[in-house]
């Protein structure tokens, strides 16, 4: 299949990402953790535990080759969300359908999810979304989990295989599927490429960096036996009272994995969207894509890849479970674990690491053993005590101190902010309504002045003009009929001296020459 240049930027950044990383190392950490057997054959029902509640649980009983209930679960369909980035962001390959061929109960208890392989090399799955969101309330702890089984399949089969069990902030789905990471991302179990390691994963804040460090996130991984169940569980506690001791925990077959602590995150308002709100379930098996990829070091899937029940996610049962009260407690054993952090190789993991305090939860169905050894003296105890109780005041001390001073910037800061503002304001509103006014009157004046210029010209000129055209017209008229008196008496007399002249002459002639004679 032909890859985008955006899928073909994610593989390169996760490339680099895996080759120069140098935090691959094994370390120990000193984990307290509970005792449950481990998952490791199929349950007969969804487990109940001492101090919770069941909020919620699918067992998936059912006929055998029907699809999970739609009370329970959407299925996302495609390539995409509506208007999201395509191949899911991720730069998976599959297509994702609603068919009893990709997501079906077994008629045994179990919801498998198949990926499916065309004769044209063209891959099909499923993911679904539960219809129900679930949320951690104050002074409470919230359990989810599945008990999820992986084919015993050779790895060289499996390039490309991705199947998961996660959450998201149920904001993202209310917002129109947009938001991520802001809106959180806990992912409990993430495998690839065969693989018997689990990933585990917060995704939060802002993209890219921010305190989850995005694309990688934080992260841990850990190995698991194929072929098996293994219930695979996250925890978020809340009863600490404060958010920076409030932690998420992930934990397999009972026993704690990773956990981060609130003041890892360091910022309330991501911590608050990753841990307080709403979020919903998903489970998938996706096919190629970024993790994948870097993973392998090449582009995934191969040739070899198979589809069908060789790559399957099968699923016994998926629950949520709330803490009756915040003094849940139960018998735990101090055990040193041996533990590989990783930084993240793709866009989805990074290390973490921290000493863990004991986490309490029993089952009904386990008998827990309680092993504890504390050894104690008159001569160290008042030497330990001094010590703790120094070690403890100063810290107190410190957090204290560093609490007020943050109220006290904040709130000095924040008086100056308002101030200044304030002033700017005043000071920007003043120039403002100034040079708008300037520039107002400047138009109004030129306005008004063309107009009355206008007026006042073709009064003038109208007046002027008549004024002009009289007087011109009374001289012309002068002039002329001057002229043509003139004319017309110069002919009038010419005629009649013509005619008179000679009647005279004549008669004067006459008379003259008659008185001679």
């Amino acid at each position: 299949m032909t890859r985008s240049f955006l899928n073909n930027a994610v593989f390169v950044y996760s490339l680099l990402a895996f080759y120069t990383d140098p935090a691959h190392s094994s370390f120990h950490n000193r984990h307290a953790h509970m005792r449950r057997n481990g998952a490791l054959t199929k349950r007969s029902g969804v487990p109940s535990y001492d101090g919770w509640s069941l909020s919620w649980s699918d067992d998936f009983t059912g006929p055998a080759n029907t699809l999970p209930s739609s009370s329970n679960w959407l299925w996302d369909l495609g390539t995409s969300y509506p208007g999201g980035p395509s191949n899911w962001g991720t730069g998976e390959i599959q297509t994702y359908v609603k068919s009893t061929s990709n997501s079906y109960l077994d008629g045994d208890g179990n919801l498998n999810i198949v990926p499916l392989k065309s004769s044209s090399g063209q891959w099909t799955s499923a993911r679904m979304e539960s219809v129900g969101t679930y949320r951690c309330v104050p002074g409470r702890k919230l359990l989810i989990e599945a008990s999820i089984k992986l084919p015993n399949t050779p790895d060289s089969s499996q390039w490309g295989i991705w199947p998961a069990f996660w959450t998201m902030g149920a904001a993202f789905r209310k917002n129109g599927y947009t938001g991520w990471p802001y809106t959180g991302e806990l992912d409990v179990m993430e495998a690839v490429n065969g693989q018997g390691t689990g990933y585990n994963t917060v995704h939060c804040g802002v993209y890219p960096g921010g305190v989850c460090n995005e694309p990688n996130g934080i992260g841990f991984t850990s190995p698991f036996t194929k072929g098996e169940f293994h219930t695979f569980s996250l925890l978020i506690d809340r009863t600490a009272g404060t958010w920076q001791n409030e932690f998420i925990s992930w934990q397999r077959d009972g026993v704690e994995k990773f956990r981060v602590w609130g003041s890892r995150v360091g910022d309330e308002y991501t911590w608050g969207n990753l841990t307080h709100l709403p979020m919903f379930i998903l489970l998938d098996v996706a096919i190629g894509g970024a993790l994948p990829n870097a993973i392998a070091g090449f582009w995934t899937p191969t040739a070899d890849t198979i589809g069908g029940l060789g790559s399957a996610m099968i699923i016994d049962y998926v629950a949520v479970y709330n803490s009756l009260s915040n003094t849940t407690s139960s018998s735990i054993s101090s055990t040193t674990t041996t533990q590989t952090s990783t930084l993240s190789t793709t866009s989805r993991v990074t290390s973490q690491s921290s000493s863990v305090p004991a986490t309490t939860r029993t089952s009904t169905s386990v008998v827990k053993t309680t092993t504890r050894t504390t050894t104690t003296t008159a001569k160290t105890t008042p030497k330990t005590t001094a010590k703790t109780t120094a070690k403890t005041t100063a810290k107190t001390t410190a957090k204290t101190t560093a609490k007020t001073t943050a109220k006290t910037t904040a709130k000095t800061t924040a008086k100056t902010t308002v101030k200044t503002t304030a002033k700017t304001t005043a000071k920007t509103t003043a120039k403002t309504t100034a040079k708008t006014t300037a520039k107002t009157t400047a138009k109004t004046t030129a306005k008004t002045t063309a107009k009355t210029t206008a007026k006042t010209t073709a009064k003038t000129t109208a007046k002027t003009t008549a004024k002009t055209t009289a007087k011109t017209t009374a001289k012309t008229t002068a002039k002329t009929t001057a002229k043509t008196t003139a004319k017309t008496t110069a002919k009038t007399t010419a005629k009649t001296t013509a005619k008179t002249t000679p009647k005279t002459t004549a008669r004067t002639t006459a008379k003259t020459t008659t008185r001679k004679a």
